[in-house]
């Protein structure tokens, strides 16, 4: 971790079957996550932050089921973040900060009962936020700078989860400045609309009557 290694992470790695950390951080690692990571079963963290990785996050990762700690923030993973993350039941630290994944924030996300850190800001994420994450205890989650749409959660829906969210012009809550355009301009808009035509439209009626 922190050196200047480079290269894959090389499909071989599926050799290494008794590896129960692999910590390559800040290192110039490049190209995709090989599918045959899924064979690591032993592995509890897998830590390959600030490296050049792309490419999708790999179904074989589901194969983990004893993963604690996967942070693969400030790379360039693309695609969506694959369901099989159901299966990481021991998963206490989820980091994919700072890609280009998509999609939708999965809803087995809150089924991840040991889970405590959530960081999945700095994405192209779409849809809603799961109401299932409700039934997490999150002590750090970060949503911000996605393209997340829909209500926030009741339960984060406050000010003090405000800084949680900004960066996603469709969200809307009980946040101030968080709803989307249809907000005190677009409302104040629409009564100056109405106090116009409604007048208008009882004088065609008045009219109408007058001529029969």
């Amino acid at each position: 971790m922190g050196n200047s290694f480079s290269g894959v992470i090389s499909p071989s790695i599926s050799d290494a079957r008794n590896l129960s950390s692999l910590t390559i951080s800040d290192n110039q690692f490049a190209g995709e996550i090989p599918e045959e990571i899924g064979a690591l079963t032993g592995l509890y963290e897998f830590s390959a932050s600030d490296n050049r990785l792309t490419g999708p996050l790999p179904s074989a990762l589901g194969r983990l089921a004893g993963l604690q700690i996967l942070d693969l923030h400030n790379n360039s993973l693309s695609g969506e973040i694959p369901r099989e993350i159901q299966a990481w039941q021991h998963l206490s630290e989820l980091n994919l900060a700072g890609n280009g994944l998509t999609g939708a924030i999965p809803p087995e996300l809150g089924g991840l009962a040991v889970l405590n850190y959530l960081d999945l800001s700095n994405n192209l994420l779409t849809g809603s936020i799961p109401p299932g994450l409700q039934n997490l205890k999150l002590k750090i989650f970060n949503f911000s700078n996605n393209h997340l749409s829909g209500n926030v959660p009741p339960l984060y829906a406050s000010e003090a989860y405000r800084d949680s969210f900004l960066g996603n012009p469709g969200l809307c809550g009980e946040l101030h400045g968080q709803c989307p355009a249809f907000s005190r301009w677009t409302a104040g808009k629409l009564v100056f609309i109405l106090w116009l035509v409604l007048p208008l439209a009882g004088m065609i009626l008045l009219i109408g009557v007058s001529r029969q």
